[in-house]
């Protein structure tokens, strides 16, 4: 049969049951009157045959769980005869599975509209009963479950975070720039007997001795001019502010150098052409009277011997 010639015949057949006014009317009903209005025998042959292959193929794709391509072949069984139990009853629990999956509030509101139609043509089919209780009494459940919800609302929270650190980025050009380039400048050529040179990113939190990613790139630099200078020698220095007690301030200060030193050695630089001293809060190069200067005295200088 021709798609479109049959898509013709079933449009006739749509036209005949809508001019019915009957607020129910059977198939045979539906017949006579196309009938009367000029529908021929095999035109009408023809529709039902696809009528019945539509309802077959929403069976079939219900018995495989997809209930979506189940709902648009009995929609289409359903636009030709809108008063068939079993096509309603189907379309309300097409519609109630995809609901349970999905949590759709249309899933939801069609279920029940075509679970109450069965009921109307057919008042004890009690499944379609049930549908209806479920759907209505069932608790607000979100189609997303929890879990996916969280994951979402972390990627949208790492989004904003990127979004500020952009537009920070943005307002600060200039101040950023300057301050990487003053950070991580290249090490200057220390030759002269008496030359000194902060490392400036070789900073540790209080307490700690363990040295950072960005100081470690620091030293990467040292260690790369005291290979292409071999004769050159040096002592680390290690300071620190006034804040607490100065033989504390000693200690670490001296293990601060201590673990450059090890870190110089590690890399191939002969310990001969190295030594390392700890001076504590006894060598101040800022007044400690504001954060900011006692940062600044938190420090490890490369000494040239």
């Amino acid at each position: 049969m021709n798609p479109e010639l049959l898509k013709i015949y079933i449009d006739k057949i749509k036209g005949v049951g809508a001019s019915i006014t009957k607020p129910f009317y059977t198939v045979n009903e539906l017949k006579n009157t196309a009938v009367e209005v000029g529908v021929l025998e095999e035109e009408w042959t023809w529709v039902m045959q696809a009528y019945e292959d539509f309802i077959a193929k929403g069976e079939s794709y219900m018995a495989a769980g997809n209930e979506s391509d189940a709902i648009e072949e009995l929609e289409q069984a359903y636009a030709i005869y809108p008063y068939n139990p079993q096509v309603l009853y189907l379309l309300a629990q097409a519609y109630f599975d995809r609901w349970t999956e999905k949590r759709r509030t249309n899933d939801k509101k069609q279920g029940i509209a075509y679970a109450e139609a069965c009921l109307q043509v057919e008042p004890e089919n009690r499944t379609a009963a049930q549908i209806i209780s479920e759907l209505k009494n069932a608790p607000f459940q979100p189609w997303i479950s929890w879990k996916t919800q969280l994951t979402a609302v972390r990627y949208l929270v790492f989004l904003a975070i990127l979004g500020g650190i952009y537009w920070f980025y943005q307002k600060n050009q200039e101040i950023i720039h300057k301050y990487i380039n003053d950070s991580f400048k290249e090490i200057p050529k220390l030759t002269g007997k008496g030359d000194i040179f902060v490392l400036k990113n070789v900073i540790f939190t209080s307490g700690s001795t363990t040295l950072s990613t960005p100081a470690k790139q620091e030293l990467d630099d040292l260690i790369a001019h005291l290979k292409k200078y071999q004769d050159l020698k040096g002592e680390i220095g290690g300071h620190t502010d006034n804040i607490g007690d100065s033989r504390y301030n000693q200690q670490i200060s001296e293990q601060r150098a201590r673990v450059v030193f090890d870190y110089l050695v590690s890399k191939g630089i002969a310990a001969s052409r190295l030594t390392y001293r700890g001076y504590g809060d006894s060598r101040p190069a800022f007044p400690n009277d504001i954060e900011e200067n006692r940062a600044k005295n938190r420090r490890i200088e490369f000494k040239v011997l």
